[in-house]
């Protein structure tokens, strides 16, 4: 029940570092930028952790059921759960190795799991849900816009330039816009998407079964994508 890491120095050879005990069965994690790991767990734990001290996380607060997700941007955290399909923010405060954490306030809800949540542009956050939807909230948790999605969000991605990638239980990857990207030999869904820098490759983490492979796509043209490795 914790985080494993290892260190890529020597990328041939990775090298285990000490684990990360959350105290409960570890859903969700992502890094800050200055290197901070946030965690979220089974039984609603979020918790920050410096990593050159492992033993204990150096905040911690906790939300109402089994975190799904947790994405940082900045200062602010945002963490989606199954209870309610609610997600939440807050703010990460103090310095590296002293963060402390301000009281979780509900960002918005869904009829089923939130499932997944990435920043975007001007403060807004991307959330999807099992319940077939997806909905850009603003600052003030006001919905800037929402729109349906064929099945269940199982995970997304958000382009500078306004495209979004959405991956299905189904097994498909979405592009918002005319021109979905097929990926025939998935049959269990896309667990994670996600994209370069320079907006033309894609790399999505499907689940088939006896086989699980990281897929990168060139999707220069949306009509056509290429699958260039996995």
């Amino acid at each position: 029940t914790g985080i494993s890491r290892w260190s890529l120095a020597t990328v041939a050879a990775p090298v285990p570092e000490p684990t990360l005990v959350t105290g409960g069965y570890a859903t969700a994690v992502t890094l800050l930028g200055d290197g901070t790991v946030v965690s979220g767990t089974s039984s609603g734990q979020v918790a920050l952790w410096d990593p050159t001290h492992p033993q204990r996380p150096t905040a911690a607060t906790s939300v109402d059921g089994y975190v799904t997700w947790v994405s940082g941007a900045g200062s602010e955290i945002a963490v989606t759960t199954r209870r309610g399909g609610a997600t939440y923010r807050t703010h990460v405060t103090g310095a590296t190795g002293a963060h402390g954490l301000t009281t979780m306030a509900t960002m918005t809800s869904f009829d089923s799991w939130a499932n997944w949540v990435v920043p975007g542009p001007d403060g807004a956050w991307l959330v999807g849900s099992s319940a077939r939807t997806a909905r850009v909230i603003g600052k003030d948790n006001e919905i800037r816009d929402e729109f349906p999605v064929p099945d269940a969000v199982t995970s997304l991605a958000w382009l500078p330039d306004g495209r979004i990638v959405v991956g299905a239980v189904s097994g498909t990857t979405y592009v918002r816009g005319p021109h979905p990207l097929a990926d025939d030999d998935v049959t269990r869904g896309v667990y994670f998407s996600t994209w370069d820098r320079s907006g033309t490759r894609l790399a999505t983490f499907p689940y088939s079964p006896g086989s699980s492979q990281v897929r990168l796509l060139d999707t220069s043209d949306p009509l056509a994508p290429t699958l260039i490795g996995r």
